[in-house]
């Protein structure tokens, strides 16, 4: 069986940017692929839209993804570096959607 590859670009902190190819059924939130590729990513709510440690920006994409839920932006709210652009990792679901995007992490680091 051969998987489709979902290409994204991650910008670091420090503006460096590295693509990461994701297998498209493996079912993850943004937020787990950039853990599982040792990006330094508090999540310290493990996923459920409590925390907001897990904020990117999404700087190429944007349009492609579905609008965030009530609990986001909930989160969202709550940051005082948030823009219109601004999504947390860990509502993103990997899907074709995403191939080609680019994302910027801005949360807090561990």
């Amino acid at each position: 069986m051969h998987f489709r590859m979902i290409k994204i670009t991650i910008e670091d902190r420090d503006g460096e940017q590295k693509p990461i190819e994701v297998p498209e059924e493996i079912s993850l939130s943004l937020m787990e692929v950039l853990k599982a590729s040792d990006y330094n990513i508090l999540a310290t709510c493990g996923g459920i839209a409590l925390c907001a440690t897990c904020h990117v920006q999404v700087l190429e994409g944007l349009e492609f993804l579905p609008y965030p839920g009530d609990e986001e932006m909930d989160m969202l709210d709550t940051l005082p570096d948030a823009r219109f652009d601004s999504r947390l990792a860990c509502q993103i679901r990997i899907t074709e959607n995403l191939d080609g995007m680019v994302f910027k992490i801005r949360g807090d680091e561990q």
